[in-house]
């Protein structure tokens, strides 16, 4: 059975590439009748092929935008499954040590947080006894696996960046660009096209900004095999 995250890269993949052909057989449609350009019959063979490209692009549109929510959705369940990892005997005299110390140091705080460091539900303790003393340090942040609210941030993260995805075949900063230019100062610029992908990281990368080591981690939450 297909993971999430991979029939995630999977559609998306399948989205860009089959937008790509609309807008060069869009593009080739054009160039076929420039020759005629100027003349009545011109204006009516564009005007149909410009129709024609934008009922494509919007039943494109809507036949991916489901799939990708389905996507979403199944990877929050998920993460909703993922059981918390319990702490060790040992760390939970560590944690019951820290809580009976009047005045703990950051040195306490980071001495404990190094011996939980493969258990993020007692990272997440030590950083609220941390704060509760003063010391403003996320130890969470230790553990080399990303927790529950972080990945559902993730995925939060992903469904807006596939409505810009799906949206637009332009970069997002060729676009912020145009509306600054052609407010501040009347200047028309050019929209540069969105990065193409061609594998997992590169999808993840251009949709939802994450870079290779956290589209992995990410990953083996949302597949379930973390």
């Amino acid at each position: 059975m297909i993971s999430n995250s991979d029939l995630f890269y999977k559609k998306a993949l399948s989205f860009q590439d089959k937008r790509v052909e609309i807008k060069e057989n869009y593009n080739k449609a054009l160039k076929s009748i420039e020759r005629y350009k100027g003349s009545p019959a011109f204006k009516q063979e564009s005007e149909k092929i410009e129709k024609q490209y934008s009922d494509s692009l919007v039943a494109l549109k809507q036949e991916y935008s489901q799939s990708f929510n389905t996507i979403f959705d199944a990877m929050q369940n998920e993460i909703g499954k993922r059981p918390a990892k319990s702490p060790s005997s040992e760390q939970l005299n560590l944690l019951n040590l820290l809580r009976m110390k009047k005045k703990p140091t950051r040195s306490d705080f980071e001495m404990t947080a190094n011996a939980c460091i493969d258990c993020p539900l007692a990272l997440s303790i030590i950083t609220e006894l941390a704060k509760a003393n003063g010391v403003y340090q996320n130890y969470t942040r230790m553990n080399p696996e990303i927790d529950n609210t972080y990945a559902e941030r993730i995925v939060d993260g992903l469904r807006e960046g596939v409505k810009d995805f799906v949206e637009f075949d332009s970069s997002r900063a060729s676009r912020v660009a145009q509306r600054y230019y052609s407010i501040n100062q009347g200047i028309e610029t050019e929209l540069s096209p969105r990065r193409t992908f061609s594998d997992k990281a590169g999808c993840f990368s251009e949709i939802g900004g994450l870079s290779e080591e956290v589209t992995a981690q990410f990953c083996k939450v949302v597949d379930g095999n973390d």
